[in-house]
């Protein structure tokens, strides 16, 4: 170590912030601590314990074994590893560390007065006699030394040894930026004597002020000639603000200090700002009296602009590495969310800060921290908000485009992006006063995405009650703070997932580790494999979960080339690929690697290269990702649209799957044997529409169009086609849009059901009731010679038009009360979800207003009736929810078409196992399961049904859902199967009315309006719907649909 030490160790660290933060670390646990310079100053100190202060250290014996002991430990600091730790005759603790910056020793860092094992009393109280000390002074004070385990020893060595890290860093810094400061200082002084070579304007001027000489380029920046100026007062050329200053510089010369230099702007004739740099020196008589004053200025504005982006990014980086520190020292999302709003708070006005994070699947944003004037908010009750509409709202452009905005008029903002807070009810403009009025607080705004990843995962607002109150520095500042929240907050969320990921492995946690464990670095715990390879090919660095993805120690890896990982046949394309890697600069690649067991693993590495300050290669950078499971999917997933294929080729309808640009992607054998066309016939479907659809064709191809730009399912209706051998056959047509392939062409399948036979005997039918009519009208003939039956016929047929006329009218009568009744209906909608609800929301904010306000106020059993009457709005409001889906089910419009249940159950299942992820239940689908219906309407059935399933088996030990198909009298049934609770099949009747429920709300939450909803959707379809359960051994619920009436 170089001992020559130029600076001082106060002049390198922030000593009041690291005082500070021993501090914060001995009020969570005990830290005594000090750091001391080299010349025996005592920068901090925290914990220092009375049993040395108070007894050792004023005892002169005493004394004298203390001193041994730290020049023991300064004796043996160059073997430190990290710390020298020595036990004093009195049995406690010390240790030392050096503090060593830039290869400089500077000081020490100590740690001590502490025991390693409980204190032998008996030994100290003897101690208190031999030395004369007070007996119940001195015990006490033994007692208040804390007593470690070896564990908490190395854990303790082990944080200090980081945050000796982290002081040589912050001391380097610093150090760095003196040396700096000195080589501009040198270099200015260099300027200095330069200046001579350099262009620079003189004047000579009286007391008074008088110009007696003035050079050509000081009396052209003045737009005069020199002979102009002479006799004018030089103090009528300066811009009023700097007058005083520069008459006051000039009263202070003195003969002992004649000469001073200052800066000051200058103003040009077209508006630009220079700035010039001024030596003035004054002549004095014999008498002190100054004669006359010389002025040589030069132009400093470039360097001013260069010292002044210098003093930015400066202040930018000291305040990104403060913040980055700051940041770094938690893994605590919320401290690290209130330590960016101290942050800001020091740079720019912020009174209210905002942090949201997106959830692009689901479109909402929920807050993570609200700050209003100084005060954190519980966000926990925060309503998510969904992203608006593109081209409304304050955050919904920012989430969309990634790009930051500065607001400077924050209402006028809100009212120009045509957001749905400024239209009332009735679909008109808010007064601009009641926007005032509802956004006093916030007038301008600085809205920045959180990205991550090239992803934007939220949005930060950082507000203020002035307007125009950012500036677009302020916006780039924030956004660099951002960007550290950003990282800083995704290192939390994947601490966290690491500690979680590790627990469910190892089903045995250890209590947490102690404060200063968070600090260690993420890179060990990354989800990705790391590697550095030299110019070789040979590894440098590995971290441990690309050691956990192949098996391999440390010492295993590091030195040898990386060709000896791979499967023998990837060597060569190694050997190959690495040249070009370094040539190009970056990688994209998979490879075949070999397990230590001898497994083969399939990964992907992404990579770039590393440079040295001179460009030339350093290392490789690149994070390996093990795909084998991924390229197993990928198969299975090709093997799933094989099958899918499979079942489209089996399909007992003519069904035909083609692309948009009209390739016939697959035929279903039904179709090739009711038509006698092959695949080979038509490889395009308008081949197979223009030979098949005669004059048709047209309609039935732009109507396959549709399906295509609208991505829906839609009906053609029935045609006429003609077959191979010429046959006329009459099918009844539907198309579904079925989503993208692999190369991008989306894909639709056409379905036909032949209904030849069906027109042949509708056809069948028009013939014989002609023949009918013939008969009737024979007949008719007949009984005109019959005048006994003709009057029976006309009292018949008088009868019959009264029985008609009777009918009609309770048919107008029943159409009367039916839209009577939809009209109740509707206002009794409108009624639930405005007038039922306004209230209800009144007395949730009231009661809450009641307990954050009162909460500390009201006795147990008052907070008890507060949070019943909560619970019971909250249930008020999920029966009104309840209430208007039964309503809407009944009135909502029922598209038919082919759908697939086993996939609607399968997204379903989904997202229940998202809720119940810690119970999520063993869930069979039968697959394929198609049949005709509203696809939305079947999706809440199933939602029901499944809620339902998962609810009650939640509580039994090894949960089982199972949803099929089965013949029941000889009809296809459908059913939920699950082995939850089960119920009294005598209750069973009541099951299905509005509100029924078989269990206690206690035990298992919920409306009743379930499958209430779910029967009125199975009448819709023709169908009927039934349970079947006992007690404690499951229930399962059977459907039908289409039922022949």
């Amino acid at each position: 170590m170089q001992n020559t030490v130029k600076y001082k160790l106060q002049d390198l660290i922030d000593i009041q912030q690291f005082q500070e933060l021993h501090d914060r670390l001995n009020n969570i646990y005990s830290f005594p601590a000090a750091i001391i310079d080299l010349e025996g100053n005592v920068l901090t100190a925290t914990a220092w314990q009375d049993v040395c202060t108070k007894f050792h250290r004023v005892n002169e014996q005493c004394e004298r074994d203390c001193k041994k002991s730290d020049l023991y430990i300064l004796e043996h600091l160059s073997e430190a590893n990290p710390a020298v730790s020595y036990k004093c005759p009195r049995g406690l603790i010390d240790n030392a560390t050096p503090i060593i910056i830039d290869g400089v020793h500077y000081g020490n860092y100590f740690t001590g007065q502490f025991f390693l094992k409980k204190p032998d009393l008996d030994f100290y109280k003897q101690q208190a006699k031999e030395f004369g000390f007070d007996e119940s002074a001195y015990i006490d004070a033994v007692k208040k030394v804390p007593v470690w385990s070896k564990k908490q020893l190395d854990n303790y060595l082990f944080f200090i040894k980081g945050l000796i890290e982290v002081i040589s860093e912050s001391g380097l810094k610093r150090l760095q930026e003196i040396e700096a400061r000195n080589r501009v200082l040198v270099s200015e002084d260099r300027y200095q004597n330069l200046s001579k070579d350099l262009p620079i304007f003189v004047t000579t001027f009286l007391p008074d002020g008088t110009i007696t000489f003035v050079d050509k380029i000081l009396a052209e920046l003045v737009h005069h000639e020199p002979e102009e100026l002479i006799g004018k007062s030089f103090f009528d050329f300066l811009i009023p603000s700097d007058l005083e200053l520069v008459k006051n510089k000039i009263n202070q010369l003195t003969p002992q200090s004649p000469i001073e230099t200052h800066e000051q702007k200058y103003i040009s004739q077209n508006g630009e700002v220079r700035w010039h740099q001024w030596i003035n020196r004054a002549f004095f008589d014999e008498l002190g009296m100054p004669t006359i004053y010389q002025a040589v200025g030069q132009d400093i504005t470039e360097r001013k602009i260069l010292e002044h982006e210098k003093d930015q990014k400066n202040l930018e980086l000291n305040m990104l590495f403060e913040a980055g520190k700051l940041l770094s020292q938690t893994l605590d999302l919320q401290e690290i969310y209130k330590t960016f709003f101290q942050q800001i708070c020091r740079i720019m006005k912020c009174e209210n800060l905002i942090i949201s994070e997106y959830d692009a699947d689901a479109q909402m944003l929920k807050a993570l921290i609200a700050v209003n004037e100084g005060k954190f908010y519980d966000v926990s009750d925060f309503p998510q908000i969904p992203l608006e509409p593109e081209g409304r709202g304050i955050q919904s452009p920012v989430i969309r485009s990634g790009i930051s905005r500065n607001i400077s008029d924050y209402p006028a903002a809100l009212k120009n992006t045509n957001t749905n807070y400024f239209i009332n009810d009735e679909g008109k403009p808010v007064p601009d006063k009641e926007i005032e009025d509802d956004t006093p607080y916030t007038k301008s705004a600085l809205v920045i995405p959180i990205v991550l990843n090239n992803r934007v995962d939220g949005v930060v607002q950082i507000q203020c009650s002035d307007y125009n109150a950012y500036s677009e520095n302020d916006l780039h500042l924030a956004e660099l703070l951002v960007s550290q929240i950003a990282v800083a907050a995704n290192n939390a969320r994947l601490y966290q997932q690491s500690i979680q990921d590790i627990a469910e492995r190892n089903l045995a946690l250890e209590s947490i580790k102690s404060t200063e464990e968070r600090y260690r670095k993420l890179f060990e715990n990354s989800p990705l494999g790391y590697q550095s390879l030299d110019g070789d090919g040979n590894f440098i660095i590995v971290n441990q979960t690309w050691l956990d993805i192949l098996g391999y120690q440390k010492e295993e890896v590091i030195g040898h080339w990386f060709g000896d990982f791979l499967v023998t046949e990837m060597v060569d394309a190694f050997r190959e690929r690495f040249p070009k890697f370094k040539a190009a600069g970056e990688v994209h690649n998979q490879f075949r690697m070999v397990h230590k067991n001898g497994q083969i693993i399939e990964v992907s590495f992404d990579g770039k290269i590393g440079y040295d300050e001179k460009g030339n290669f350093k290392q490789t950078h690149c994070v390996l990702n093990d795909v084998t499971l991924r390229n197993k999917i990928i198969k299975e997933l090709q093997e799933s649209e094989n099958r899918f294929k499979l079942t489209i080729l089996n399909s007992p309808l003519p069904i035909m799957l083609h692309a948009e640009d009209g390739e016939v992607l697959a035929i279903s054998h039904s179709l090739e044997e009711l038509s006698g066309f092959k695949l080979d016939d038509h490889l395009t479907i308008d081949s197979w529409i223009k030979d098949s659809f005669g004059d048709k064709r047209d309609i039935f191809i732009s109507q396959i169009k549709n399906v295509f730009e609208i991505e829906k399912t839609i009906y053609e209706g029935e045609f006429e086609i003609e077959i191979k051998d010429g046959q006329k056959l009459t099918w009844d047509f539907s198309s579904s849009f079925l989503g993208k392939m692999n190369d991008g062409r989306k894909m639709v399948v056409t379905m036909a059901k032949d209904i030849t036979d069906r027109k042949k005997i509708e056809n069948d039918n028009k013939l014989i009731q002609l023949e009918l009519e013939k008969l009737l009208d024979e007949a008719k003939r007949s009984r005109v010679n019959l005048l006994s039956v003709i009057e029976d016929q006309k009292a018949a047929e008088e009868k019959i038009r009264q029985l008609n006329t009777e009918l009609e009218k309770r048919v107008e009568e029943r159409t009367a009360q039916l839209v009577a009744a939809n009209k109740e209906l509707e206002a009794f909608s409108y009624s639930v979800s405005h007038d039922l609800r306004a209230p209800l929301r009144g007395i949730d904010g009231w009661s809450l207003a009641l307990k954050e306000d009162y909460e500390d106020k009201l006795d147990e059993k008052g907070n008890l009736y507060i949070n019943r009457v909560r619970s019971e709005i909250q249930h008020m409001g999920q029966l009104i929810d309840g209430l208007l889906m039964l309503s809407r089910v009944t009135r909502m419009e029922s598209k038919t078409a082919l759908v697939n249940l086993s996939d609607i159950a399968q997204i379903v299942v989904d997202r229940l196992n998202e809720e119940y992820h810690e119970r999520s239940p063993l869930v069979m689908i039968q697959p394929a399961m198609m049949d005709n219906g509203d696809y939305n309407l079947l999706s809440i059935v199933l939602t029901n049904l499944f809620n339902n399933a998962y609810k009650f088996s939640s509580k039994v030990p090894n949960p089982k859902i199972e949803f099929g198909r089965q013949m029941i009298d000889k009809k296809p049934t459908y059913f939920v199967k699950d082995n939850g609770a089960g119920f009294e099949m005598n209750y069973a009747k009541n099951l299905f009315g509005a509100f029924q429920r078989m269990h206690k709300q206690a035990d298992f939450p919920g409306t009743g309006v379930g499958l209430a909803t779910v029967q009125r959707i199975i009448n819709r379809h023709n169908g009927r719907v039934w349970a079947e359960a006992r007690v404690n051994e499951g229930a399962t619920f059977f459907f039908t649909l289409w039922e022949e009436k």
